[in-house]
């Protein structure tokens, strides 16, 4: 926390249809406000000011909520068609169809922006996104993969001004799928369990699901802990948060007492991750010596990173590549060059039968970022 912050009047222009909905904010910066509390004079007072697009949207459109704009109103329309919904028909499927809206978009810039589903970071951010999304969709009854579909609309609607979703479109569509289709494979059993526990809680008098059967839930099932918290709520209990984080703790010590692998396994457990969301490297040598490919995954160190800077040391996932992993000799180790956009190459080397898996580590003499890479062989 700073020590100092500015501060000083706010002023906020509401839309008054719902008893308030804030559409604009003015921040009057008039004050430094120091450690102690004591206000000083800014030099120079000026105005902070911001404004939400699709709330003024609403406003300008005479709707009241985002949802119902044009921005939402296409996508919303599609999702209830594809499920077999009607936008309006209840209260409670209209939520799990803003829902589905919602989340499809920002899975597909997500994904568009390089990011892949994880447990960790913003990787497990887009992944409980994707699981949140898939649960709504059960809950009106749909029982099979749709996000793909869904993040499709989003692309055709959005990509006149964001040309990256229709860059990367086909990367979004088969990730959103797999990881979809992974998570529906658990849900049923998933669901199964938590209603029985749901049952007994209730039979029983109880307010609270039990650590234990959160952590079994996450642990088996893929259940992130805010989801089962979220259909707990809403059957009228709360969760052991604190239970929940002991026997996350348990499996901690439990890890570190029978782990007796290497980095190198570990690694293997990253690239097979990384393989069931991207899928595999298609190996094109036999066919061609030179071809542009897309940079799914960028590791560094044994971790998966979103960029690297000059020098670092790394190892690139391709969704395709002419380049062999560690086969054969070469002059030097491949490098990337970004005169000519991302270009790497490597010299005399044997063909041989392909493996799967990412293909080399290169040393990068220029920033880089995931994007298209293009990979030749001299």
């Amino acid at each position: 926390m700073r020590d100092r912050t500015t501060s000083g009047p706010v002023k906020t222009i509401h839309d008054d249809s719902d008893r308030f909905l804030e559409i604009w904010n003015l921040v009057f910066m008039q004050f430094e406000r120091h450690a102690d509390g004591s206000l000083t004079d800014l030099p120079k007072p000026c105005v902070d000011t911001g404004g939400g697009l699709e709330r003024m949207v609403a406003v300008t459109e005479g709707v009241y909520t985002n949802y119902d704009t044009d921005l939402f109103l296409p996508l919303i329309g599609h999702v209830a068609a594809q499920t077999g919904t009607s936008y309006g028909a209840s209260a409670e499927s209209d939520v799990s169809l803003r829902v589905i809206a919602d989340h499809a978009r920002s899975i597909s810039f997500l994904l568009a922006d390089g990011v892949l589903p994880s447990n960790l970071g913003r990787g497990y951010v887009l992944r409980r996104i994707i699981r949140r999304a898939v649960r709504h969709a059960r809950l009106l009854g749909f029982n099979k993969p749709m996000l793909a579909d869904a993040c499709n609309q989003v692309i055709g609607q959005m990509s006149g001004m964001y040309p990256e979703l229709t860059e990367r479109g086909d990367f979004v569509l088969t990730v959103a799928s797999r990881e979809e289709e992974s998570f529906l494979a658990t849900l049923d059993r998933g669901l199964g369990l938590l209603d029985e526990e749901i049952r007994q809680a209730k039979a029983q008098n109880g307010d609270t699901l039990k650590g234990e059967v959160v952590f079994q839930l996450y642990d088996t099932f893929g259940f992130p802990a805010d989801l089962t918290a979220l259909i707990a709520e809403e059957n009228g209990l709360a969760v052991d948060e604190k239970g929940f984080q002991v026997e996350m703790q348990k499996q901690k010590e439990r890890g570190k007492k029978s782990w007796k692998g290497s980095a190198t396994d570990a690694k293997a457990e990253l690239y097979s991750e990384i393989r069931a969301q991207a899928g595999e490297t298609v190996f094109t040598g036999y066919e061609e010596e030179s071809a542009t490919s897309e940079i799914v995954a960028v590791l560094k160190n044994g971790e998966q990173v979103n960029e690297a800077k000059p020098g670092d040391k790394v190892e690139l996932v391709l969704t395709n590549t002419p380049v062999l992993r560690g086969i054969g000799r070469s002059d030097r180790r491949p490098r990337l060059d970004s005169r000519h956009g991302y270009r790497f190459e490597s010299h005399r080397f044997r063909r041989k039968k392909p493996t799967t898996g990412p293909k080399t580590c290169h040393s990068l003499p220029a920033p880089m970022r995931r994007s298209s890479c293009v990979s030749t062989i001299r």
